[in-house]
């Protein structure tokens, strides 16, 4: 199962990232091969061709534990270009690219206020935020449907409920994205971008957007 789910991911990733052909090459061939070693090593049988590479192998331990480091090293090759591919997919920030149809909006935080390049929205129309923290402590950005005020006796999971779309957790320096669209139902409306951090919002992290149809 884990080397069938290790076939699916490289398919899948092959489409949303530009691999190299002689990695793709490489992770095509290794993904099989490792599975014929991990079904010959619960069997415990050698094949000649095994017997035959071991024979002129560099590691000086006797066969059955070279099959198994052999194959141990393969595996962990395998899943560190996995841990590669999924870092260059994602990027080093947690930020992704836009959508193709999608305004994309400059969000900027800091100590303690949000700067954004837009501020008319319109309904049905996707928006790639792209969010950085420029401040020097964490911050957070949140959708809410309209101007909350300071909810400082709140729970977060109550205020996290209500926000329309959020991104937690950003850290100084760190940039993420959303990707957001207002429904038709928010038309005429002054949503509110805000940070809702213990004391940020009444600090002046907030700021007051129209939606307008």
């Amino acid at each position: 199962m884990l080397f069938l789910s290790s076939q699916i991911l490289f398919h899948d990733l092959k489409g949303v990232c530009s691999l190299p052909e002689n990695i793709v090459l490489y992770l095509q061939q290794a993904i099989p091969d490792l599975r014929r070693s991990s079904s010959q090593r619960e069997k415990q049988s050698m094949s000649a061709g095994i017997q035959d590479s071991l024979m002129h192998s560099s590691f000086s331990i006797e066969e059955e534990r070279g099959v198994t480091v052999k194959y141990r090293l393969g595996l962990s090759l395998l899943f560190g270009l996995l841990i590669m591919v999924l870092a260059a997919c994602g990027g080093n920030t947690g930020a992704t690219s836009a959508p193709t149809d999608a305004q994309t909006v400059d969000v900027k935080l800091s100590e303690f206020s949000i700067d954004v390049s837009e501020k008319n929205y319109t309904p049905g129309k996707t928006y790639h935020f792209v969010i950085t923290n420029n401040g020097n402590t964490s911050h957070e950005f949140m959708i809410m449907p309209k101007s909350e005020g300071n909810m400082s006796g709140m729970s977060m999971e109550h205020m996290d409920s209500m926000a329309l779309a959020m991104v937690d957790d950003i850290q100084p320096g760190e940039t993420k994205t959303l990707d957001y669209t207002f429904t038709t139902s928010a038309a005429n409306t002054q949503p509110e971008f805000a940070c809702y951090i213990a004391g940020h919002y009444e600090a002046g992290m907030k700021q007051t957007v129209s939606v307008k149809q």
